[in-house]
């Protein structure tokens, strides 16, 4: 199993920009397309103002990272994500971690967010996995 962190990357500049209803509709638009790239195996829950939790039963890191990587794509190239004419498509940092024996959910949650973390020092719009240091 993996468990995913998304983030909506300047989401809070898009918001104050355009205003709160706009960037809900810029949040239902990254989770639909969320929802759109997933299995139905696969479990999104919204996690804070702009991030995202996915589950992903069943999956290693490896596949995990290119479901993340084809999500994020699809995001990126998508069409604008809000009622505001001139809001470009969003993109998203995305920390992915896999399970590993005797790990904890909170664990699991940390480990995807200081991958994320990872992405968002990488200059944002990509994929991180986790890696335990040595």
């Amino acid at each position: 199993m993996s468990v995913v962190v998304i983030d909506v990357d300047h989401f809070k500049l898009a918001n104050d920009r355009f205003g709160h209803s706009v960037g809900d509709a810029l949040l239902r638009h990254v989770g639909a397309t969320i929802l759109e790239t997933l299995r139905r195996s696969d479990l999104a829950f919204r996690y804070g103002g702009d991030e995202f939790v996915v589950v992903l039963p069943q999956t290693g890191v490896s596949n995990a990272t290119a479901a993340m990587e084809k999500l994020r794509r699809a995001m990126a190239a998508g069409e604008p994500g809000g009622a505001a004419a001139g809001l470009l498509a969003p993109t998203l940092s995305i920390g992915v971690a896999e399970w590993w024996a005797g790990g904890s959910g909170e664990e699991l949650v940390k480990a995807a967010d200081e991958a994320l973390y990872g992405a968002k020092r990488a200059n944002r719009n990509c994929v991180r996995a986790y890696r335990a240091a040595a």
